[in-house]
């Protein structure tokens, strides 16, 4: 009998132990697993970091601001915001509160039955330009210099103005101010002003006011809110008893 070649050799050797044939089952690492041995498996440029290692100088740190200090802080962020409140109030713009049936009816429409005053802004920037009639100023009474009062400029220098009632005081010494009727020119550098009322104090009694004299320009009344609505002086429809430019004053130009 010829002798089997080897591949049959291999095959019975083979068949004598089935264990041998038998498919081992594939592991497949777990994602932990694959995860814990990349970890492992670092760059060797960048060293691993030990748990012990110290902080870096990006971590965050505490700041000198406790609660303790606030008090302190919103002290000084206080005081920094003083000039300027003190800058906008004294020489741009302020509110006023107008009492008085001075200006009644265009102020204090409602005097006789509300004790209720209106607020008005003031714009205090360059006060003594741009002063035309029809414009309603705040100035200095002459009469009481603590006192600021709220009237309406019906002449300018250079105006003819006819006293509407008798009983004036004669401020200044001008001549016809005591008897009523009587013509009155503005002087150079001076208004004429008066109130709403018919019986309010001013340019009346007092004669005109110089315009060092005046604070600011009303420019809105801004309370009450139905109410509300810009001071215009375009509004004003005059007086008959104003003669304009009946003098021009030249302006003395020093070189």
């Amino acid at each position: 009998m010829r002798p089997l070649s080897r591949s049959v050799r291999w095959c019975t050797s083979s068949s004598r132990s089935p264990n041998l044939l038998r498919r081992r089952p594939l592991s497949i690492p777990s994602a932990s697993k694959r995860t814990t041995t990349r970890s492992k498996t670092h760059h060797p440029s960048t060293p691993p970091s030990s748990p012990t290692a110290p902080p870096s100088s990006s971590s965050p740190t505490r700041t000198f601001i406790n609660r303790n200090s606030r008090p302190l802080l919103l002290f000084f962020s206080t005081l920094t915001w003083l000039p300027l409140y003190y800058f906008i109030h004294n020489k741009v713009i302020q509110p006023m509160w107008v009492s008085g049936r001075s200006m009644h009816p265009f102020l204090n429409t409602d005097i006789d039955s509300s004790s209720r005053r209106d607020v008005v802004l003031v714009n205090m920037w360059d006060p003594y330009s741009n002063v035309r009639r029809g414009s309603i100023v705040a100035f200095w009474a002459p009469h009481d210099p603590e006192k600021m009062v709220v009237k309406r400029v019906v002449a300018l220098e250079g105006d003819e103005v006819r006293t509407r009632r008798e009983g004036g005081t004669g401020y200044g010494g001008v001549v016809g101010m005591r008897e009523g009727g009587q013509r009155v020119l503005v002087p150079q550098g001076c208004v004429w002003v008066e109130g709403e009322d018919r019986g309010s104090r001013d340019s009346n009694d007092y004669g005109p006011i110089a315009t060092a004299l005046i604070v600011g320009h009303v420019m809105a009344l801004v309370w009450p809110w139905s109410r509300a609505a810009w001071v215009r002086p375009e509004d004003y429809r005059g007086s008959l008893r104003i003669r304009e430019g009946v003098q021009n004053f030249d302006k003395v130009v020093l070189s």
